[in-house]
Formats: C-alpha cells, structure tokens, sequence
C-alpha cells in the first residue's frame, strides 16, 4: 500500500514540474536597450496667460535596441516622456509614441524619438497651473513576442512607474485622468513670441 502510495506522489510531482521543465528549454529574447537626450527647447512667451508669461519645453532622445539572440526577432518599442505633476506630484505621461522594429541577430536599431510641448505656467496663472507639470525625464520600454520586456529610464527611478503591471496600469490612469484635466483648460493659443524650431 505504502508503495502504490510513493509512485502516486511521484507521478504527481513529476506532472507538477513537467510546465518548469518544458518553459526552461526555450530562453527568451535577449535584448540592448539605451536611450539618450540628444536635444531639449525651452522658451518663455505669452501663450494663452497673457498676463504672465509661460515656459514651454519640448525633448527629443535617441533610441537604440539591440538583438543579443541567436534567431530574429521583432519588438514593439514605446516611449514616455515623463512629468509631475505641480499640484499633486504624481507622475504622468504627457506625450508618448510607439515604434515596431524587426530586428535580425546582433543587429542595432536607433532612431530619434520627439516629445510633445509641456507648458508651465506662472503661479499666477491659477487656471492653468491647477493642470500644469514639470519635465522629469523619460521611459522607454521594448516588448517582444515571447514575453521578453525590457525596460531604460531617465532617471533610473523612473523605471518604478512600469517595473510591474499594476504600477504600469496605474502611471496610464493616473497619465489619463491628467490629460482629461488638461483638456478642460485647452482653447487657442495666441503665440506672441518666436515659436520653437
């Protein structure tokens, strides 16, 4: 009886290892990521507060995803430049892109990555500093079709915002809750000063 008893255990065991075992034999995609700021505008003009003026800020990176693998593989690469909120000091998306690239073994792919323009109003302002925020940084995130994720960010902290799937699920909602908010204070803007190249 003891004996029938030990194979049933082990035949058990056995089927519970069996999806470990099977997962082990196909390793994932082994990426490079790395970005870096290749240019940041910043000017100051009477854009919609005409009392005061108002700073606005735009940046653009480069990219680079390598393929460390043996086989070909494709990735979906996305971008978040990163803000703070002035009035609650969280942390929201306030312009972000994605890009798909299919790249072959050992190969590198770069390509430039431009941020939409962030306004910062005078204190003065209070109707539109309410919904304002301050340029933080950017993420970028590379995804494939095995399940491979690997993450960059400047600076490295930022990684905290999308490092799980609930705190990537909350920096979306918190990022989407913001530009409603924003949205309600949006009307035409009257440039007075140069615009940004």
């Amino acid at each position: 009886m003891k004996f029938v008893q030990s194979i049933r255990l082990l035949i058990l065991l056995t089927l519970l290892s069996a999806p470990f075992l099977a997962g082990a034999e196909e390793p994932k995609t082994a990426l490079s990521l790395s970005a870096r700021t290749t240019k940041t505008d910043s000017a100051k003009g009477h854009y919609d507060c005409q009392a005061h003026q108002t700073t606005r800020q735009a940046t653009t990176i480069e990219i680079a995803l390598m393929n460390l693998s043996k086989a070909n593989t494709l990735a979906n690469v996305e971008w978040f430049f990163v803000g703070i909120r002035t009035d609650t000091n969280d942390k929201v998306s306030f312009s972000r892109g994605t890009n798909s690239l299919s790249l072959k073994s050992g190969a590198t792919q770069a390509f430039e990555a431009k941020s939409g323009m962030l306004y910062l109003h005078d204190a003065r302002c209070m109707r539109f500093r309410q919904t304002d925020a301050t340029m933080l940084g950017y993420i970028v995130r590379a995804t494939t079709p095995d399940g491979t994720v690997k993450y960059f960010a400047n600076p490295a902290p930022l990684t905290d915002c999308i490092a799980s799937e609930a705190a990537f699920k909350k920096f979306l909602k918190d990022s989407a809750d913001w530009e409603k908010e924003r949205s309600t204070t949006i009307h035409i803007m009257q440039t007075v000063s140069t615009p940004l190249p």
